[in-house]
């Protein structure tokens, strides 16, 4: 039903071939591929400190920072690398992508998915797609050193895995109270969570599944 409908609404738009765009299909892979058996797979990553910082300060456009802690996100970053590097090793079909190559060489980027979708790809006027970025206006900011701290010890073997660096950051005691205040405001909007939404509650303890106890 879901290619079906897509198709159709591909047509309409004179496409020939439609795309999911959904943060945590890498965490329903055999399922997709089942279903999906001809699709191709697009890991999109960046460097985990710049993915922390993001959401640290994101607001507005249904961004909440109550869902920001610095473990939670680097477990999360660390599974889809890992789901990445599962599947690279038996599907020819799945492709990574990094943020920081983009910028620095669209060509190669477009090149690179031209191959992967056996396609020709007409390279974007950047310009026009206007910005989504959480520090419009407000300049680029970044996570404190304990929090790079956390993020180095949780994803420094998958980061090194698909070529990213890391600062040798070492846990700071100034940094304590903020990291407590925002241990106990993310604890208390996820119960709430939990208590309050049943599909919340499914998605949480998935979640939790997916990413600490399957390896």
């Amino acid at each position: 039903l879901m290619d079906e409908t897509l198709l159709r609404l591909s047509a309409m738009a004179g496409k020939e071939r439609w795309a999911d765009k959904t943060p945590q299909n890498f965490m329903h892979l055999k399922f997709i591929r089942h279903a999906f058996p001809e699709a191709i797979i697009l890991f999109l990553f960046r460097h985990p400190f710049q993915i922390l910082a993001s959401y640290k300060y994101a607001k507005g456009g249904g961004h909440n920072t109550s869902r920001y802690h610095p473990m939670v996100y680097a477990l999360y970053w660390r599974n889809a690398v890992r789901k990445y590097l599962q599947a690279a090793k038996a599907d020819d079909a799945v492709v990574m992508i990094q943020y920081e190559e983009m910028l620095i060489d669209i060509d190669k980027t477009i090149n690179k998915l031209s191959i992967a979708l056996g396609t020709s790809i007409k390279k974007p006027d950047i310009g026009s797609m206007g910005s989504n970025t959480s520090f419009q206006g407000s300049g680029r900011k970044s996570i404190t050193p304990t929090e790079k701290w956390i993020c180095r010890l949780i994803t420094q073997k998958e980061m090194g895995a698909i070529g990213y660096a890391w600062d040798s950051e070492k846990p700071r005691l100034v940094d304590v109270p903020e990291l407590i205040v925002q241990t106990a405001r993310f604890l208390f909007f996820q119960v709430s969570r939990i208590v309050t939404s049943k599909n919340s509650r499914q998605r949480i303890f998935s979640m939790i599944r997916q990413t600490i106890f399957k390896r």
